[in-house]
């Protein structure tokens, strides 16, 4: 085709010779010189390239051919990756002949030495002259999977992000391995994992097998995942499956002596842990004298550089002693004053801005000196070899403050010198022209009398960790009491203080730098994104006792006192489960919040099954607020197994016709729970059995049946005598460590709670609706979640254990603020309130009392008066009523005019008066801003403008406003004694009966209607105020309990009415009471579990009655989903402890009453045991040899029956 020239591979082929024959391809029939070949040149200003076909070195065959230099690379990517894939399936084929089946890796003989060979005993061993071969094959398929989504318009915050990238990947791979020693040993491994459909899909198995010869006592020996069983007996037979199982079974001949044992242990051990956040632990302890080492310092002596508090100073009275010459001085955002306008101190001495600070290194090794520049230091002799460090790579440094910090390693070998210009001009050190002259600022094994020993800081600790989020975090310094070992936080008498007001080591140590009374990444002594704390003292631990760590460069444990105690949250990556040898596709992560789902492995995570490690993947499980649940088995190398197999079948045949044997099987079960419930006990069993056969020809009865006429055998007649006798020993017991102690529970009390917790987290609740005939006038509310308050703080510490007590908890704080407008010399009450939806007609029926635990603040020096009300029922949704809000539904969907979807547009943000900020009519009080203030409150928290949320009205998404008011209202003062049940440092646990008709009012605004407990959709929290106040709650919940409280009934079994219950005020109530929040509780003796020499939670059901009558009474039930045996008991034995209620008189004819306990079936069908006692007068604590221990024999019962 005229004009046409083909390009192949990026050369011309303008030569052909037939269909098969290629220019471009084929050059081996020229001779050397004269090949045919295409000069290419590359113009890259013009992106083109020129080629040209050329004969030997002289002649052009034909014109010019130009083509594009993105095509020119991208043919000879793919003709560079065509040859070399080409050549390499060559060298694969050249390779040897495989066998059928087999792979890449080639089955492996290993033949014996010689030397080997000539011992009887190896070969015997081995049965041969082959010492092993190696037979490996499987396969492996990994395959990758990546979506993006992008979502317009989403909230930005830590968790959720408007695109993100979710990456697939899937591997799955099978193994086998298998493998002889000698003749006699077989080694088979199969390794599976990865199946998508499969939970537990073949885990990693190992089986060993010895094949004796035939005249050897050893026939032959399985060890590991193998099937376990014992034949030959009618009466007992054992087999167990290998699934799970390690064990060793082995057969054995010793002449006509048959033995076959067992030894199995369940190497599946089920275990779960809990993560909060991505991590086991998030809080650590700081000793004082792991300040970070060596890695800091100071561009000139911090005494010249910094601003120190001095005895001087015009209020140096109110410091205290510690911080004279020691303390810096900072300004208002916490920085550290450097002095101005001083000849040769404070900002003089700092770096110029747009100079180099230099710095220079010697490792003091002699063999490293190749590239060291030689030079000197002022003011010290000898002659240093210095390497050169890059800024930016291996150090930084802080103009303003004139720190250096290192990110390359320092001993205490090395030298340190500087060279650099001040602010005001000066060059350091002074330029000498004799070469490489520096200032050092750490001199090779210093010490205390080192001129240089100040610059290095020794103010900094290291959190361990980086990036880490603020909420949550927490910092306290404290030491150890020595009495006790407990930790105490407060600045002891024999510290002076002078005038200064200072309670802990946080105030004295200045800590909490923006005065929020909480130390955290807001303060300018903590850097989250760093992982540093940074003590505005050069030696903040000196004055506290431990001066040493300032003196010495190696302190011993017992040298110091001072710790800092921290506790934060930090997004990991991995987490490692602390176990090995985890079975395949056992492990599932559940995201349990902010959302509950189970997480994908492969997607989601990944796990590295040998090691133990969860490698998190998505965003959403790194999230240091997920709370995260994995579940895990794994296989103990060297561990006790919670489950044991232990067997032995022997058969002796004394001759053909007679033949004895004999069965031993022992197994026994553990359970890891402390208190096992009946029917999952820990047990142990012993099966033994003897049998015999003797079987022998008998021809004399042959010929007697042949005697008879017309009957003719044609066999010869046998006896067969067979016998067996076998027993079985079995043992039930509770305690794992004492096997002796037959016991196990019916109910341990531990697990009967059945709450509702209506929530004190912030973003549940909005503010409250007006509650319905009153007309008090509004307080305003702000609500928010402190981040300061510890478990120590609201629980008694006797009842927790060490990390306990350092648990912060949540708690809903409530601040109350009355209107500056009132009636002067009357006292003036105010509401101020917050509501949430539940759900749609929740029953709560089977709920007995609402729970508060609940502290009001002292203000001012005084506790204000405070009463609580908790409504439940249908409650209004018109608790926006400013700015022509009231009577309409105020929501920012659809506010720009578009439809109403349910989504948070960009525009839409405006708060719920409708109006941007800024613009006409605008609520100047709705602006979102989630700052605290200085008394540690979040004034603008709960702004609806701004705050990346839906803010609506519609709670309950109907699309109407809800102006129901039908509900229970539930009042009590919070500094009576009503229904308060226990105190601790002003935390008041209140319980009120919830269907108590005294205890509550009912409230409509339907004539006729009225609320029910089996249909509540919202409920409302609001206080009655008269000045400033601060409640805080950390509990609101509505209780019940597994056991649950029947009818009052009399002698007959007939049910009391209402009206003669109400006569009488005759009540009974069940609930419960623990060791935690009770300080009257004392538990029974023994009941309580120690983990770690620590106490645990103890709790115990009490049933609560007033006022019972002469022949009543009232019985607790609990239903059990399935029925107990007790056959293998025969005792039931329960603590109680009888007491007068609270500020009863007591009269002796009311001391004595029955207990009543009912075993049985049904409420029909059950035995029925009365036992006395009297009651105990109420003390503040209970006395523990008040309990009574009663016991319910089943043998007179058995008795009572027949």
């Amino acid at each position: 085709m005229s004009g046409y020239v083909p390009v192949k591979q990026n050369q011309l082929d303008v030569y052909k010779t037939s269909n098969k024959y290629k220019l471009y391809q084929d050059k081996t029939n020229f001779l050397p010189g004269f090949e045919v070949y295409t000069l290419r040149e590359i113009d890259y200003d013009k992106g083109v390239v020129k080629l040209t076909a050329k004969y030997g070195n002289k002649y052009q065959l034909y014109p010019e051919v130009y083509i594009d230099l993105d095509d020119y690379l991208e043919m000879d990517f793919k003709t560079t990756y065509h040859d070399l894939l080409y050549n390499k399936s060559l060298e694969l084929l050249e390779e040897e002949d495989r066998t059928s089946g087999e792979g890449i890796i080639k089955d492996i003989v290993i033949k014996m030495p010689k030397i080997a060979k000539q011992s009887r005993t190896v070969r015997r061993i081995f049965g041969g002259d082959k010492a092993g071969s190696l037979s490996l094959d499987g396969n492996q398929k990994i395959t990758f999977a990546g979506s993006s989504t992008t979502r317009e318009n989403a909230e930005q915050t830590e968790d959720n992000q408007r695109s993100d990238f979710n990456l697939e990947m899937r591997q799955e791979m099978n193994l086998r391995l298998r493998g002889t020693i000698g003749e006699k040993i077989h080694v088979d491994v199969n390794h599976s994992s990865g199946g998508e459909d499969d939970f537990l899909s073949e885990p990693s198995e190992i089986k060993i097998r010895y094949e004796g010869f035939e005249d050897e006592v050893v026939k032959s020996v399985e060890l590991g995942n193998i099937s376990l069983a014992l034949q030959g007996s009618n009466f007992i037979s054992y087999s167990i499956s290998s699934e799970g199982l390690f064990g060793v079974k082995s057969d054995m001949e010793f002449g006509d002596l048959k033995l076959t044992s067992i030894i199995g242990k369940d190497e599946a051990q089920k275990s779960t842990q809990k993560y909060t956040g991505t991590s086991q632990a998030d809080s650590t302890v700081i000793e004082s004298r792991n300040f970070v080492n060596y890695s800091h310092y100071f561009i000139a002596d911090p005494y010249n550089l910094f601003a120190f508090y001095n005895s001087e100073d015009p209020n140096a009275d109110q410091y205290p002693d510690g911080w004279i010459g020691n303390a810096i001085k900072v300004d208002e955002q916490g920085a550290w004053l450097v002095p101005a306008g001083v000849p040769g101190m404070g900002q003089n001495l700092l770096p110029k801005d747009g100079t180099d600070v230099n710095v220079y290194l010697d490792n003091d090794n002699a063999n490293d000196n190749i590239t060291a520049i030689e030079g000197t230091a002022v003011n010290e002799d000898g002659t240093f070899y210095f390497d050169q460090l890059i800024e930016g790579r291996d150090y930084t440094v802080n103009y303003d403050t004139g720190l250096i910090t290192f990110s390359v390693t320092i001993n205490q070998r090395y030298s340190i010198g500087i060279t650099y210009t001040r602010n005001d001009g000066t060059m350091v050190p002074t330029p000498s022209g004799d070469g490489l002259k520096v200032k050092l600022i750490k001199e090779k094994n210093q010490d205390v009398n080192s001129p240089y020993w100040n610059q290095q800081v020794r103010n900094i600790y290291d959190l361990g960790m980086q990036n880490i989020k603020n909420e949550g975090f927490d910092l306290n310094v404290f030491n150890y009491n020595e009495n006790d070992n407990t930790r105490n936080y407060d600045v002891p008498s024999d510290v002076p203080l002078n005038d200064a007001e200072i309670v802990t080591y946080n105030d004295y140590l200045r800590l909490d730098s923006n005065g929020d009374g909480v130390v955290n990444g807001d303060d300018a002594t903590v850097n989250l994104q760093s992982g540093y704390i940074i003590f505005p003292f050069l030696k903040p631990f000196a004055p506290l006792g431990d001066a040493i760590i300032y003196e010495e460069e190696v302190v011993n444990y017992d040298e110091f006192k001072m710790n800092i105690a921290v506790k934060g949250q930090v997004g990991r990556d991995q987490i490692s489960l602390g176990q090995m040898n985890i079975l395949p596709g056992s492990v599932v992560v559940k995201l349990t919040e902010p959302v509950n789902k189970t997480l994908k492995e492969n997607v989601d995570y990944i796990v590295d099954y040998d090691f133990g490690t969860v490698t998190l993947l998505s965003p959403e499980a790194k999230d240091p607020n997920a709370k995260i649940e994995i579940d895990y088995q794994f296989k103990p190398l060297f561990a006790v197994e919670s489950k044991t197999i232990m067997g032995v079948r022997a058969d002796w045949e004394f001759n053909p016709n007679l033949k004895l044997g004999g069965t031993f099987i022992y197994h026994s079960e553990k359970v890891s729970d402390d208190r096992p419930k009946i029917g999952n006990e820990n047990f142990s069993i012993i099966l033994a059995d003897l049998d015999g056969r003797a079987e022998y020809e008998t021809p004399f009865l042959t010929k007697l049946i042949d005697w008879f006429p017309l009957i003719k055998t044609d066999a010869e007649s046998k006896v067969t005598l067979n016998g067996e006798v076998a027993m079985s020993i079995p043992n039930i017991y509770g305690n794992p460590d004492q096997d002796n102690i037959n016991e196990a529970y019916i109910d341990d009390m531990e697990s009967i709670l059945d709450n509702y917790p209506l929530g004190i987290t912030r973003r549940a609740w909005v503010r409250g609706s007006k509650p319905f005939n009153y007309n008090l006038p509004r307080a305003d509310i702000n609500w928010y979640n402190p981040t300061n308050i510890y478990a120590r703080d609201v629980y008694d510490p006797n009842s927790l254990s060490e990390d306990e007590e350092d648990e912060k908890i949540s708690v809903l704080t409530c601040k109350l603020d009355p209107p500056d407008v009132g009636n002067p010399g009357l006292d003036n009450k105010y509401w101020g309130g917050l509501m949430k939806y539940l759900g749609n007609q929740l029953d709560f029926s089977d709920k007995k009392y609402i729970e508060v635990l609940v502290k009001v603040d002292s203000i001012a020096g005084s506790q204000p008066p405070v009463t609580m009300h908790v409504d439940l029922g249908d409650i209004n949704e018109d608790f926006y009523t400013e700015f022509g809000g009231e009577g309409k539904l105020n929501t920012e969907d659809g506010v720009t005019g578009r439809p109403k979807d349910g989504i948070l547009d960009y525009d839409e943000d405006v708060g719920l008066d409708g109006i941007p900020n800024g613009e006409a009519g605008d609520d100047p009080n709705d602006n979102f801003d989630n700052n605290k203030d200085g008394n540690g409150d979040y004034p603008h928290i709960n702004g609806s403008e701004n705050n990346s949320l839906l803010d609506t009205e519609d709670l309950d998404g109907n699309g109407s406003l809800n102006m129901a008011d039908i509900y229970f209202e539930y009042s009590l003062s919070l500094k009576d004694s009503l229904y308060l049940q226990s105190e601790y440092k002003g935390w008041r646990l209140y319980r009120i009966p919830l269907q108590d008709e005294d205890n509550y009012s009912i409230v409509s605004n339907d004539v006729g209607i009225e609320p029910n407990y089996k249909k509540i959709s919202y409920a409302r929290i609001w206080f009655e105020v008269e000045e400033l106040s601060r409640v805080r709650i950390v509990n609101l919940d509505l209780v019940g309990n597994k056991w649950e409280e029947g009818f009052i009934k009399d002698e007959d079994d007939n049910i009391i009415s209402v009206e003669e219950l109400q006569n009488n005020s005759e009540k009974m109530l069940v609930g419960i009471v623990d060791n935690q929040r009770s300080p009257h509780y004392q538990p029974a003796p023994g009941s309580v579990i120690k983990k770690n020499g620590e106490k645990t939670l103890e709790q115990s059901l009490y049933i609560d009655y007033e006022n019972l009558q002469p022949g009543h009474h009232g019985l607790a039930h609990q239903k059990f989903r399935e029925s107990t045996n007790l056959l293998s008991y025969n005792k039931i034995k329960f603590w109680i402890y009888p007491e007068a209620a609270q500020n009863q008189i007591i009269e002796d004819d009311s001391l004595t009453h029955d207990l009543i306990i009912r075993i049985g079936a049904d409420s029909l069908n059950y035995y029925e045991v009365r036992k006395s006692f009297t009651a105990r007068e109420y003390l503040a604590e209970m006395n523990k040899s008040g309990w009574m221990n009663l016991e319910i024999d089943f043998s007179d019962l058995t008795k009572i029956k027949s």
